[in-house]
């Protein structure tokens, strides 16, 4: 469990870093960074989903452990 909490948070920190990244780049041309699509996008990048119940997966391990 312990080793899944590590990878979501190197993901957490690699998507921080690209989004980062991202907003570096120049828009391309043709395209409006106040367009219909972008607040969507722009706010998809921004709220990543935490870890789904970290509750109960740590009560499956204590449960395991038991047998």
């Amino acid at each position: 469990m312990s080793q899944c909490e590590e990878w979501i948070a190197d993901i957490q920190q690699h998507t921080a870093q690209l989004r980062e990244e991202l907003l570096k780049l120049p828009c391309p041309d043709g395209l409006e960074p106040d367009g219909d699509n972008f607040p969507e996008r722009s706010t998809g990048l921004k709220e990543l989903p935490g870890p789904p119940d970290a509750e109960k997966p740590g009560g499956s391990q204590d449960s395991e452990g038991q047998l």
